[in-house]
């Protein structure tokens, strides 16, 4: 009989092989694009088999779907704390969404290969991909929306389209997103440019003392 401790020994090591074999796929697709990359190179990136890649993912595409799961959990959870303790004034807002903004900078720039293949080839995969990446687009945009409407419900944000100014926001950020990934914008630039972002989502373009500070 095979004792409890063998199978948590055996389950950690096909979680091991597992994370590995997507660390692997996410190099190679980074250097040789997702439709180019073939199943033994990635395996032929950590000196495996085929069958083991074939014992956790059944094609290519089920990896990159992983992949795509993996990155995009990384930077939801970083909403988590705003969301657990939500803010009940506009300063405690301005300061958590700065502070949820450059967690998600972090992650990102951490991960720069994954941003790169899902924003620059992820609408190439197919079109279930290419929904997919929409879908998420759209759950940051949720996350946004919800956050502004429940200041515009508790008074300290002016009354406007929610919906309308979530979806400018996120926009903006996924534009300076692909400016930095093209080299256009510095790592050491990317707080500076997070939080330029948010005062903007916050002030617009008035000054600072005279933003209004709820409806009248």
């Amino acid at each position: 009989m095979v004792s409890e401790l063998r199978r948590q020994r055996d389950a950690e090591r096909r979680a091991r092989t597992r994370a590995a074999l997507l660390d692997a796929a996410g190099r190679v697709f980074a250097a040789k694009g997702y439709h180019a990359t073939l199943i033994s190179d990635i395996v032929g990136d950590i000196g495996a088999g085929q069958g083991t890649f074939y014992r956790h993912f059944n094609n290519k595409r089920e990896i990159i779907d992983a992949l795509f799961e993996r990155f995009v959990g990384a930077l939801l959870a970083e909403f988590a704390p705003m969301s657990l303790d939500l803010p009940n004034d506009i300063e405690t807002y301005r300061q958590a969404s700065v502070a949820a903004v450059i967690r998600v900078t972090h992650v990102v720039q951490s991960q720069r290969d994954m941003a790169q293949i899902f924003l620059h080839q992820g609408r190439s995969i197919d079109a279930a991909f290419e929904r997919d990446l929409a879908g998420v687009f759209d759950r940051f945009v949720d996350i946004a929306q919800f956050h502004l409407q429940r200041a515009i419900d508790g008074g300290f944000a002016r009354p406007c389209d929610a919906g309308a100014v979530a979806q400018a926001v996120v926009g903006m950020a996924l534009r300076h997103m692909d400016l930095w990934l093209m080299g256009r914008i510095d790592d050491d630039d990317t707080e500076r440019i997070a939080n330029e972002l948010v005062e903007f989502a916050f002030w617009g373009f008035a000054p600072r003392d005279s933003a209004p500070e709820g409806p009248a």
